[in-house]
């Protein structure tokens, strides 16, 4: 089971992130897009805006890798994250998280790290009193 995770923590390693992506350290191939031209649409998709994008990426001597897949369309979202070892190459997790996750490390990363928040998470992922 996963514990909380407190909004500082959560900050902290996106600008670790940042850091190291601007030390050439991360690896990030190109994104991976479904549902645009010259392709025809998804089979569902009648307003001509679905899409699905596959994204991965692993720090250089860091301990996982990840591959997301978020997607959506008609107002719908959804998406996982795969996180698998660096070491043995064995799959940790999949976060089934509707396209959350997404939204979340958007919204963080919109952020300044020493910037202080000014408003409460309520979302059963965070703990605002940490």
């Amino acid at each position: 089971a996963m514990g909380r995770v407190a909004p500082r923590a959560i900050l902290d390693a996106l600008a670790a992130g940042f850091t190291s992506y601007s030390q050439g350290r991360v690896s990030v191939p190109p994104i991976q897009t479904l549902g645009q031209p010259p392709l025809g649409r998804f089979s569902g998709d009648s307003k001509g805006d679905g899409q699905a994008c596959i994204k991965s990426a692993y720090e250089e001597g860091g301990e996982v890798f990840v591959a997301k897949v978020a997607s959506g369309g008609g107002g719908n979202n959804s998406g996982l994250v795969l996180v698998f070892s660096q070491r043995t190459f064995a799959p940790l997790a999949v976060l089934l998280d509707g396209g959350l996750l997404t939204e979340l490390r958007t919204a963080a990363a919109g952020i300044a790290r020493d910037a202080p928040l000014k408003c409460r998470l309520v979302l059963p992922l965070f703990d605002p009193t940490e």
